[in-house]
């Protein structure tokens, strides 16, 4: 009875092992929803679809709602009003916030576009906080911000009359690419890559990953063009890529890492943004509007959060990252947006709450080999005693 008991115990904590291991299970925390009032600002019940929304390592979360000129931030559970048009930064008044995404570094500094009024002109610039970071240095419009590393060093679009620039802070225009096509990213070693619509490239090697590149062991087609100023491709502060792309007649996720994911099959399939941390964890969105049965937020691993599931009594209808370029930290937290049935929307937070720490995983193994053990010695116990029951 003994060694039935532990045999027992040791099953079923190997059966909770198996069952979460190689697959993520995510608890699901509204930051932010309809009707709310931060600062004297409520949002409305579209707000989620009118705005953009990023995650830093410590878990500060930023989000801008572009049609009432306001920037939000969550951190520790608290949310807060940063920045609002009318309000004086930096010795002007603030005129209005881009549509474009915020960016928090690993300090929990938040970076984000406006504009501003300079005596009777209207210019743009990135600011930190209540404080401007740099005005755009080619005296063209700052059109999307798309990345803001530890080190204060941003990345973003200027619009230079027929065509975009990519642009950072410590440096000047580093390539122009097609207007419409700009997208970019920076991580914290200050790597820069930048988009032109076919090809991923970046300063020192020139060409990332384009059509025929082997990216993690595979050969991948044209590169994805997703939708709401989404973007095909992710930068860890590692160095490892993500790329959306076309892979033996399919649309996949690919890392440089070896995983492979596809997008979902049916409906009207919408691919709206890539991102990988530091450990190698890629997430995506795809909304799949057709059908509103198989769209969501994905890792490699599998699906984290569907549409069709009810969070705090209501149906989620739409998932979307909006375009975040950093909607997953590297502890492997996912910022979404959510519209709901009733026509109202919530800014969601998942936490990882299920994937075993590697710890977890030799416990799993040790487990496995000592139930063994002991099956093996109730065998040769009971084929002795067996033996000795003939000799009497």
């Amino acid at each position: 009875m003994k060694h039935s008991t532990l045999s027992l115990a040791i099953a079923l904590s190997l059966m909770t092992a198996v069952s979460s291991f190689g697959s993520s299970i995510y608890a699901v925390t509204v930051l932010a929803g309809s009707g709310q009032t931060i600062g004297g600002v409520t949002l409305g019940n579209n707000f989620s679809q009118t705005n953009y929304a990023a995650i830093g390592d410590d878990g500060t979360v930023a989000f801008t709602t572009y049609g009432n000129g306001s920037v939000f931030t969550v951190s520790a559970g608290n949310i807060s009003l940063l920045a609002q048009t009318g309000q004086q930064i930096a010795g002007y008044t603030l005129a209005g916030i881009n549509n474009s995404a915020p960016y928090v570094n690993g300090s929990g500094q938040v970076a984000y576009t406006g504009s501003y009024l300079n005596g009777n002109t209207t210019e743009t610039a990135v600011f930190v906080g209540t404080s401007q970071l740099t005005a755009s240095p080619g005296n063209f419009p700052i059109t999307l911000l798309e990345g803001f590393s530890n080190d204060g060093t941003a990345v973003f679009d200027e619009g230079a009359g027929s065509g975009n620039y990519i642009v950072t802070t410590q440096s000047t225009q580093i390539s122009p690419v097609a207007p419409g096509q700009a997208q970019a990213t920076i991580n914290n070693s200050d790597e820069v890559l930048w988009f032109d619509g076919a090809t991923v490239y970046n300063a020192s090697d020139g060409v990332v990953a384009t059509t025929g590149s082997t990216i993690g062991g595979y050969t991948i087609g044209a590169l994805c063009a997703p939708q709401y100023n989404g973007r095909s491709f992710a930068l860890s502060d590692s160095g490892a890529l993500a790329v959306c792309a076309s892979y033996a007649g399919q649309t996949a996720i690919v890392s440089s890492l070896g995983s492979i994911s596809y997008l979902p099959t049916g409906g009207a399939s919408v691919f709206t943004g890539v991102d990988i941390n530091s450990s190698g964890l890629v997430a995506y969105v795809d909304e799949n509007i057709g059908d509103f049965t198989t769209g969501g937020v994905f890792t490699q691993y599998g699906e984290a959060l569907a549409i069709g599931s009810v969070v705090n009594g209501k149906t989620i209808n739409s998932l979307s990252d909006e375009g975040n370029g950093q909607f997953l930290n590297n502890s492997g937290d996912i910022i979404v947006e959510a519209g709901f049935s009733d026509g109202t929307s919530a800014l969601l937070e998942l936490t990882p709450a299920g994937v075993p720490e590697p710890g977890t995983v030799a416990l799993m193994f040790a487990g496995l080999a000592l139930l063994a053990a002991t099956r093996r010695r109730c065998a040769a116990r009971a084929g002795s005693q067996a033996v000795f029951s003939v000799g009497e």
